[in-house]
């Protein structure tokens, strides 16, 4: 999975062109991580298809590689965060 699914994703489906999204990655106590994208919509009208991967590419990526997603609303008009949590895995090649 390319680092930038998740926000072009966010740019291609919700974003109004020159709109400003928030992206926010965050590791989390279990080892994991916190991929949050957020944006001014406050809608995800396709949320289901685009896990699917039948709309944009980001989170159906990620799902296969394991993360839980979902999103949220902030309040009327104040737009939506859409998240992913990759869980930790173990190093592999890695040495002392």
């Amino acid at each position: 999975m390319h680092p930038l699914h998740l926000p072009r994703t966010s740019m291609a489906l919700a974003a109004p062109a020159g709109a400003r999204i928030r992206i926010q990655l965050t590791l989390t106590a279990t080892g994991g991580l916190l991929i949050e994208v957020r944006d001014l919509v406050p809608a995800f009208e396709r949320f289901e298809e685009v896990v699917q991967g039948t709309e944009g590419r980001g989170l159906w990526e990620v799902r296969r590689l394991g993360a839980e997603v979902g999103w949220y609303l902030h309040g009327a008009d104040a737009g939506k965060t859409v998240h992913a949590e990759l869980p930790a895995r173990p190093a592999s090649g890695l040495r002392d």
